[in-house]
């Protein structure tokens, strides 16, 4: 069944290289809980962010591969990819003209993120920026922008920018609060959000879990747009202009 192959496009599970998973048994632990969640699919996404985590692409292979033998050993049927969430700055796109930030997958694909309280016009610029330059955005989390949940006209422009719009599997379900849950609930009403990410950080409170939040979507939206969000488009971005 289609709900036991959830693609997970944000989380924090690589052990030891931002403030997600501290350690492996951290990230041994959250593994189990993505696949007992039906989650099949993880890309990694590792901050790219000055306080958070700046590791180099040379750490954070090296870490991937290392939780890729543990899922080998574990024998889990999880197909792990890496990528990076991206914290805007002057230098980002330098850098990744140059190589040194990692994309999804190797893809034209960036998962991006802003403050919370940056403005709409900042926001668009930058996006802007990126796709002249050839890359295909993913807004982080986008349900925690105030420019945006203030402003929903922001939103749907920026579908008609073909930005990729992410939410947490967490905000469906109301975990960051009544207003972000109404606000997200609008966004799937008008068929607005492209892919959910569980943002997981660790085992506990922002675990990843997923199966909860596509029931939901699935019940009030329908199945169809319920596997789009879950499955389906993550698995088009994954193949997505391959460089």
């Amino acid at each position: 069944m289609l709900e036991k192959k959830f693609i997970d496009v944000h989380n924090h599970i690589l052990p030891g290289v931002d403030d997600g998973a501290c350690n492996m048994e951290d990230t041994i632990a959250m593994l189990q809980i993505a696949y007992d969640e039906g989650i099949r699919t993880i890309i990694c996404t590792p901050h790219h962010h000055p306080r958070r985590g700046c590791e180099s692409i040379e750490t954070l292979q090296k870490t991937y591969q290392l939780v890729k033998q543990e899922i080998d050993k574990l024998q889990l049927d999880i197909e792990l990819y890496l990528g990076c969430e991206i914290y805007f700055d002057d230098e980002v796109i330098d850098n990744l003209k140059q190589g040194n930030i990692l994309t999804m997958n190797n893809t034209k694909t960036i998962l991006l993120e802003f403050l919370p309280n940056d403005n709409y016009i900042y926001m668009h610029n930058v996006i802007k920026r990126l796709q002249m330059e050839g890359y295909q955005v993913i807004l982080a989390h986008f349900e925690r922008y105030a420019c945006l949940v203030n402003h929903e006209d922001n939103v749907e422009d920026l579908y008609t920018m073909n930005v990729l719009l992410q939410i947490n599997a967490g905000s469906i379900l109301g975990e960051y609060g009544r207003t972000i849950e109404r606000f997200v609930d609008r966004m799937l009403k008008e068929k607005l959000v492209d892919l959910v990410g569980s943002d997981a950080h660790n085992q506990n409170y922002r675990s990843p879990r997923m199966k909860e939040a596509y029931q939901y979507v699935s019940k009030k939206y329908g199945e169809q747009y319920a596997n789009e969000i879950f499955y389906q488009n993550a698995f088009k971005l994954l193949t997505h202009n391959k460089e």
